[in-house]
Order: C-alpha cells, then sequence, then structure tokens
C-alpha cells in the first residue's frame, strides 16, 4: 500500500510506504497541500496547521501564519469527507472552535479525541490503550499540569503523541504490521519462571533473583523517552504480569500436589515390593 502524508513537517513512519509532502519544500514532495493529486495513493494522512485552531495561540486573528493557513483543516476535511480510500487527519483539541465551523458535523467519519489531538478518519480503529498524559511541573513541592500557553514552541507540537495515533491508524488499515501486545510465560532452563508482556511501546517482565530470592521488575521502553508516560505505561501493565503469575504458582501448586501423591503412591508401592 502506498500512501500521501500532507503537511507532515518532520514526520517519519518506518515500515511504512508514504511520500511525504510540505510547504516548505524539505521533503518529497511540496506546495500547496490542497493542489496535490491524491489519485495515485491508497490512503491518506493529513496534518494541517493548527495556528489559528490552537488554543495556545492568543493572537490567532493578528497572526498573517494562522489566518492564512486556517482554511486548511476546513478544506481538507470537506475534501475527504467523501473518500472511499482510509484517511485520517489530525489537529489540535478546541472543540467551541470545531463546532462553531461545523468540524463535527461529518456524520460518516468516526471522531477521536486523544490526549492533546482531535483527530478524523473514516477508519475506526482501537485507540483507548493508547496512553497520553499531559506535561507537569514540579512547583512548591506539587506536581502541576501545564497548559498549552505554558509550554515551550517546541513542545506544544504533537510530535511523538500524533505519532503513535498514525502508527495505529496505519497497522489497523495494514500499510504496517501490526505489533500485537503480547503476554507470556517463559521457563529459565533453571526452571526458574519470568513473566513477560510486550507491546508495541515497552516491554516489562519479572525475572527470578536467586540471591534475593525474589523477583526482580524489569522494564525497557521500546519508543518513550518521557519518564513520566513510560511510569504510567508500566504500572498500567504491571497487575497484568502479576496476574500471570499468579496463574502460574496456582497452576504450579496443582503440579507439585499431583507429584507428590504420584510420589506417595510410588513409595507406597516400591514399599509394598520391598516386603
Amino acid at each position: 500500500m502506498k500512501g500521501i502524508y500532507l503537511a507532515a513537517y518532520k514526520a517519519k513512519h518506518e515500515g511504512a510506504e508514504l511520500i511525504y509532502q510540505d510547504i516548505n519544500g524539505e521533503r518529497d514532495l511540496a506546495g500547496d497541500m490542497m493542489e496535490i493529486d491524491l489519485t495515485p495513493y491508497d490512503y491518506i494522512i493529513a496534518t494541517p496547521p493548527c495556528n489559528w485552531w490552537s488554543r495556545a495561540n492568543y493572537r490567532r486573528n493578528t497572526s498573517e501564519y494562522a489566518l492564512k493557513t486556517k482554511h486548511l483543516l476546513i478544506d481538507i476535511l470537506n475534501k475527504l469527507s467523501q473518500e472511499k480510500r482510509p484517511f485520517i487527519v489530525e489537529n489540535v483539541r478546541n472543540d467551541s472552535l470545531f463546532k462553531q465551523h461545523g468540524l463535527f458535523n461529518f456524520s460518516n467519519l468516526y471522531f477521536y479525541k486523544i490526549g492533546r489531538h482531535t483527530y478524523w478518519s473514516n477508519i475506526k480503529f482501537k485507540c483507548d490503550d493508547i496512553i497520553q498524559i499531559p506535561k507537569t511541573i514540579i512547583e512548591d513541592g506539587k506536581k502541576k499540569f501545564m497548559s498549552s500557553q505554558n509550554l515551550a514552541r517546541k513542545d506544544r507540537q504533537g510530535g511523538e503523541e500524533v505519532h503513535q495515533v498514525i502508527e495505529r491508524f496505519l497497522e489497523t488499515i495494514g500499510a504496517k504490521k501490526m505489533i500485537d501486545n503480547k503476554l507470556r510465560l517463559e521457563i529459565q532452563p533453571d526452571g526458574k519462571n519470568a513473566a513477560l508482556f510486550e507491546g508495541r511501546d515497552l516491554a516489562i517482565g519479572f525475572k527470578w533473583k536467586e540471591e534475593r530470592r525474589a523477583y526482580e521488575l524489569i522494564g525497557s521502553s521500546r519508543r518513550w523517552e518521557n519518564l513520566i508516560l513510560y511510569n504510567h505505561a508500566l504500572h498500567y501493565y504491571l497487575n497484568r504480569v502479576l496476574e500471570l503469575l499468579d496463574s502460574y504458582r496456582e497452576e504450579a501448586s496443582k503440579l507439585a500436589a499431583q507429584r507428590k501423591a504420584i510420589e506417595d503412591s510410588l513409595s507406597g508401592f516400591l514399599s509394598i515390593e520391598s516386603e
């Protein structure tokens, strides 16, 4: 499958056959996103500028760039709303402005509100397990969530948050191989077990530490550099790993009881034979 990513800026999705367009002329295609011929492509991704729509932009009606690019979100949604090919459009969260401009009036589309972003698509995909946490700071010893207005300009961009959702879209339509979350139990050569959760974003597990006679939590992030987000996901999946260990212990206990019963029977049989 070959797709096109309109207004891609710096976006990059490894493993997907994508042509990237951006007006800055630094990607595969330059020019106005609305003038790009979409005929050769099997699916479409668009992330039009959010400057006018952003709640963080208090200069939306005086900023020349914001006013000049405002129409792109409206125009691309109107253009794609009757599209049969899979598509997804991303922008910021601003329900009041979107409602004023009728951007939630497409009865044939799905609307997704994930983290600080809104998505429109003609494809239904699973997103309730995509974890996105607002940035925080510690102020006077207390954790405080930062509003978009207080973030540095580079941190207001979607970046990793948008990347996660677009990856899920690509997996859903078959443009990229699905990486399923898997929970499994491994038996080590020494007979000790290790529970392991492997997902698209992280891997966590327990490994037996003989010197401590206890399980040690092992974690490694596959994608997230944000420690808060990583810790949140680690906590989210931890109970599932513990449940797996509990089920293993229960099964092991049953097997141990069966083995003891067999050994007792054999012991009794052997003692009769010896007599």
